[in-house]
């Protein structure tokens, strides 16, 4: 296994998996990226904004998921994400090769204001995780009509069956 490099497990069943060594300072680890799809891991013992930690290579790249789907994407200056959370993994696409650069777990990244963008769709039932997702970029020009942060956006396949769900945010719904 490669400490800057996240991980997906699949499991058919509710599973514990234990891993043991020594922690690893953030600040010492240079974390490759690539151009193209990449999975990091987040290397720090405390959560920090995605927007806080990735905004020296913010420019390189469109976009980071975390293992819900939940996206960052920099262009639109929307974080979904929120938080990078210790032991996780986070994949994401780079449109050139960058190196990424964590702070001590002794320093803090600066506060935010830009805060976890809530679109979680709240007038249906939607828990669709099939591991496999994709994000559309509606902005609010794109609407033929007056939409509100009130409304939700509902997808169907071909068959009928919900595929995602969101709440509209403005001026962009993602």
């Amino acid at each position: 296994m490669n400490n800057t490099e996240g991980y997906q497990i699949k499991v058919s069943t509710a599973s514990i998996l234990t891993i043991e060594g020594v922690l690893i300072a953030p600040e010492s680890q240079v974390i490759e990226i690539a151009e193209g799809w990449n999975t990091i891991a987040y290397l720090r013992t405390v959560s920090a904004d995605a927007s806080l930690v990735l905004e020296g290579i913010a420019n390189q790249l469109t976009i980071v998921k975390d293992y819900l789907g939940n996206a960052y994407l920099p262009e639109w200056n929307f974080n979904g994400i929120g938080q990078l959370d210790p032991g996780q993994g986070y994949l994401l696409k780079s449109n050139a090769a960058v190196e990424l650069n964590y702070l001590p777990n002794t320093a803090e990244y600066r506060t935010s204001l830009n805060s976890q963008i809530k679109n979680r769709a709240s007038n249906v039932d939607f828990e669709l995780n099939s591991g496999s997702n994709m994000h559309l970029v509606l902005p609010e020009s794109s609407w033929n009509t007056k939409v509100t942060e009130q409304d939700e956006l509902y997808a169907y396949d071909m068959q009928g069956t919900l595929v995602g769900a969101v709440k509209v945010t403005l001026p962009f719904t993602i």
